[in-house]
């Protein structure tokens, strides 16, 4: 079974070129273009992992990590970050 990567950034460039690789390599994507909209897919379905941007308009990657952990989600996570 393929594993299931859901990747947020609001970068759409980024997203794609992400998703390509991994979709290359045989992993299963969904994109989110927000954190707000990241926790609509999250209370639809449990991926195995998630890339995400640390700096998003709206809420940034970090407030989201702390909602998604406070929420119980264990997913494992890989931040994404332009900052030094």
């Amino acid at each position: 079974m393929n594993k299931t990567i859901l990747i947020i950034d609001d970068d759409e460039m980024l997203r794609n070129a992400l998703g390509k690789g991994l979709r290359d390599e045989g992993f299963n994507v969904i994109t989110s273009e927000s954190a707000e909209h990241a926790n609509e897919v999250l209370a639809r379905l449990s991926p195995d992992a998630i890339i995400l941007d640390r700096m998003m308009t709206g809420m940034d990657g970090l407030t989201f990590l702390r909602k998604i952990r406070g929420n119980g989600t264990a997913t494992p996570v890989i931040m994404l970050t332009a900052m030094t």
